[in-house]
């Protein structure tokens, strides 16, 4: 193939490329505007039948003492969180202190502590 005509094939498609996809889009636009009805023809009833439309209130009641009234609210939640972690940390302070507190059967001598301690030191891997 010689480089003129390579260069006339090349040019011929980049011409004839894009009116073919614009004749492609304006089929297109006919095919949106038939499936999109304008209310022109007398049996439509596009746009005849409607639901009212409401104003939304997304402030809702925005005044300063609706928000005192939630600022308040929401602190005396906090310090109910805060007592409530405080009692509940008091109390796993207190149950591991009673369990430490505890004398297991198998420690009640200091040679029974020796022997588990070396049994356990061997059944762990060495690291």
């Amino acid at each position: 193939m010689k480089h003129s005509s390579f260069y006339l094939t090349f040019l011929t498609i980049l011409f004839i490329f894009p009116l073919l996809l614009w004749s492609e889009s304006t089929s297109n636009e006919k095919k949106i505007e038939i499936l999109i009805p304008d209310g022109s023809s007398g049996d439509s009833d596009w746009g005849k039948d409607f639901l009212q439309f409401e104003d939304l209130d997304l402030l809702g009641d925005a005044s300063e003492e609706n928000s005192k009234n939630l600022f308040e609210k929401a602190k005396e939640n906090f310090l109910q969180s805060v007592d409530r972690f405080r009692k509940t940390n008091e109390l796993i302070n207190l149950k591991r202190k009673e369990f430490d507190s505890l004398s297991f059967e198998a420690d009640r001598y200091e040679w029974q502590k020796k022997v588990a301690a070396k049994i356990l030191k061997e059944q762990l891997p060495e690291t």
